[in-house]
């Protein structure tokens, strides 16, 4: 009788035992399918972070672009006195040119001063 017992709890254990191997084998699964999306969740949080830098970057150089396009740079008709000679153009650059370069710096500067600090914060 102690044999007959010995014997259904070898195999009861067999049969756990072979469940806990398939527990396994489903938990090593998982894990190599989480630690999969977790280095694609980590490419993609590194390419909207470069993306995200680029736009920091020219967003003050296009609202600046937009606010003064209409005067900074003009292109007259040719002059009276060179009609004669080509069909050249003559580029004329305004005054507040630099002004349109100095505060696109300063303000890209600060973008990217606040974005730095931001991040520093949040760690």
């Amino acid at each position: 009788m102690s044999k007959l017992l010995e014997h259904r709890k070898s195999d009861q254990l067999n049969a756990q035992a072979g469940l806990l191997a398939s527990l396994t084998a489903q938990a090593n699964a998982q894990s190599h399918e989480l630690r999969s999306l977790a280095y694609e969740s980590r490419t993609d949080s590194r390419y909207t972070k470069i993306l995200g830098f680029v736009a920091t970057i020219y967003l003050p150089a296009s609202l600046l672009a937009s606010v003064f396009s209409t005067d900074l740079i003009q292109l007259p008709q040719l002059m009276a006195s060179n009609a004669s000679d080509s069909n050249e153009k003559i580029l004329y650059v305004s005054q507040a040119m630099w002004l349109f370069v100095l505060v696109c710096v300063a303000l890209t500067g600060a973008m990217l001063a606040g974005t730095f600090w931001w991040t520093r914060r949040r760690l």
